[in-house]
């Protein structure tokens, strides 16, 4: 008998499932020749992590992309958050208390938990459903000389209004606190508020500047980028020393690579997804939804939905799956209702929170997503 023919081991396994008609994201990274354009020269030198020549070229692009800011690549934006934290709250810390919004990703609670610090959850404003600064005050003032920090959230990449943007700054400003902003599906958003100490972004494989993982740590301070490379590397400074308790949280050189090729790219994937999510807008014009304040500049990578009640929110979930069209509810329900973090202090009711979440629905979006499709996602509304 013939020994069975096996699949070689250098073949990865299939990944079987039905095929959406549209699916929620469509992550579209750059071809191999174009990454390997830069990797080559990673190649030619032997170097692939640690700073080599694509993270180096990295630094200096992504700096002058966010506005000549100090930037340090990391693994992932996750990563970034905890550094960044960690970085600007030294410990111990009296109190330990860092203001955030409840309607956000896990990733933000999560580093401040990772750092030892204390999650007090806060509400959004209501146009936009970023961290409300009337909320902010009144939780600062509530909490006087407990609050290590402010993490807000750029909600969904889409940047916050310029009010709203300096009353954060100010807050932390006026009681010596540091401000962090995730802003993880931010890259390239349009932005004109001041700039936080720290601002994270996100290359996951959803996100508008797709690299598989990876993130970017935008920081004002060249000494506090300084502190976050050490953070990274183990705790290792410049002259070899270790100095702090540190993780492995560098970018390689691959992905360094990845992101270079993403950013030749980045303008016409953003003008492409920009078209789209706006004519998507404008065909449920009459569908009874609100859209996001300022959601024409957000780099687009899902298109964020409030619909007038829970029920027409299932309705429209339940039309959209039996019609193969995905769409997710980020972010319901909000951090205060997940298992992980429900038993965290809140400041406030968090009405505007609980509203959204319980309305909120998020259509796809892809820079290649075609009229047929964008037709499907509007025909679950009617």
């Amino acid at each position: 008998m013939e020994p069975r023919a096996s699949t070689p081991a250098t073949t990865p396994p299939a990944r079987r499932r039905a095929d959406p008609r549209v699916p929620f994201q469509r992550p579209l990274l750059p071809a191999l020749e174009e990454v390997e354009r830069y990797f080559a020269v990673s190649r030619s030198e032997g170097w692939y992590s640690n700073s080599g020549p694509c993270h180096d070229l990295l630094v200096d692009r992504a700096g002058a992309l966010l506005g000549d800011r100090a930037v340090v690549p990391v693994s992932s934006a996750g990563i970034g958050l905890i550094v960044a934290l960690r970085a600007l709250v030294p410990l111990p810390h009296d109190g330990g208390q860092v203001l955030l919004p409840s309607f956000t990703f896990a990733a933000a609670a999560a580093a401040v938990v990772w750092c030892g610090l204390e999650p007090v959850l806060c509400d959004i404003e209501d146009e936009g459903w970023h961290l409300c600064p009337q909320r902010l005050h009144e939780a600062l003032a509530a909490r006087h000389g407990r609050v290590a920090a402010i993490v807000a959230c750029s909600a969904f990449g889409t940047p916050p209004p310029r009010s709203v943007a300096m009353a954060w700054s100010a807050a932390a400003e006026q009681r010596g606190i540091p401000l962090i902003v995730d802003s993880a599906a931010g890259l390239g958003a349009q932005g004109d508020g001041p700039a936080p100490d720290a601002e994270v972004f996100s290359m996951h494989a959803t996100k508008p500047m797709p690299v598989g993982e990876g993130g970017l740590v935008a920081l004002r301070d060249e000494a506090l980028a300084a502190e976050v490379r050490t953070l990274i590397n183990h705790g290792i400074d410049s002259d070899h020393q270790t100095i702090r308790v540190g993780l492995n949280g560098k970018l390689d050189e691959w992905h360094a690579a990845m992101a270079l090729a993403g950013l030749d790219r980045l303008d016409r994937s953003l003008d492409a997804r920009r078209m789209r999510a706006a004519a998507m807008r404008r065909n449920l014009s009459d569908a009874g939804v609100r859209f996001q304040a300022r959601a024409e500049r957000s780099p687009a990578q899902f298109v964020p939905a409030l619909l007038d009640s829970a029920e027409r929110r299932s309705a429209v979930l339940e039309t959209a799956g039996e019609r193969g069209v995905e769409m997710r509810s980020y972010y319901s329900p909000p951090l205060h209702r997940a298992p992980a973090y429900a038993g965290c202090q809140r400041a406030g009711s968090l009405h505007v929170t609980n509203d959204v979440s319980d309305r909120i629905l998020s259509l796809p979006m892809a820079e290649d997503l075609s009229e047929v499709e964008q037709a499907l996602v509007a025909e679950c509304f009617r």
